[in-house]
């Protein structure tokens, strides 16, 4: 399995980290309802589980030679801040995708969902660049994600919403909002994902 490890003293750098396995579901469901001679309800609905765990959570893949002479060893042991459950590391054990849609005439509106659960697992080293990144005393600009994971990792949900309406076979308006209610959050480590956006669109047909 192929994921960020810290392996030189100020970078990342992927490495095979040994066997692991990943195992889990994936369900979808979609479906139309008829509710008039012309009102129309669409609806998809999909959720993903998975348990992707390490085999061989000893496993030394790489080692390196630090200023003074130590040698660092690298396994997934010591490269996580939680190994305690052999988890992969940046893995959602929880999707869910959603989306309704109800069109009545020239008009449509429909709203999406997605549900991420919490990263169970990442590499430790995110934490360590804080740690001196804060002791610089501002020669360099502080890394702050442990509060984050600690205290707001505990799964995101996000809103979309959007409304159209059609003025002719090939003319339609569209008002599209992203990220509905503004949450502020991160799918990777120190990657915030963005915020609202409202988006007028107008569509024209040759």
């Amino acid at each position: 399995m192929i994921i960020v490890v810290s392996v030189s003293f100020a970078g990342f750098r992927f490495y095979n980290t040994g066997h692991s396995q990943i195992t889990g579901i994936d369900i979808s469901v979609t479906g139309m309802a008829k509710l008039a001679e012309k009102a129309t309800l669409k609806t998809i609905i999909g959720y993903n589980y998975i348990s992707p765990k390490t085999l061989d959570p000893d496993y030394i893949y790489a080692s390196d030679t630090m200023p003074s002479g130590k040698i660092n060893y690298y396994s997934y042991e010591t490269t996580s801040v939680d190994p305690s459950k052999n988890i992969l590391k940046y893995r959602f054990l929880h999707t869910l995708k959603g989306d309704i849609e109800f069109d009545i005439r020239s008009f449509s509106i429909g709203i999406s969902v997605k549900h991420f659960s919490k990263i169970e697992n990442l590499d430790s080293t995110i934490f360590k660049f804080e740690e001196a990144t804060e002791a610089t005393g501002g020669s360099l600009q502080a890394i702050r994600y442990r509060d984050y994971f600690n205290n707001h990792n505990d799964g995101n949900w996000i809103f979309d919403l959007r409304a159209a309406y059609e003025i002719s076979e090939h003319q339609q308006v569209s008002i599209i909002a992203n990220n509905l209610f503004n949450n502020i959050y991160s799918l990777r480590p120190l990657k915030a994902e963005p915020m609202r956006s409202v988006i007028l669109q107008y569509i024209f047909k040759i």
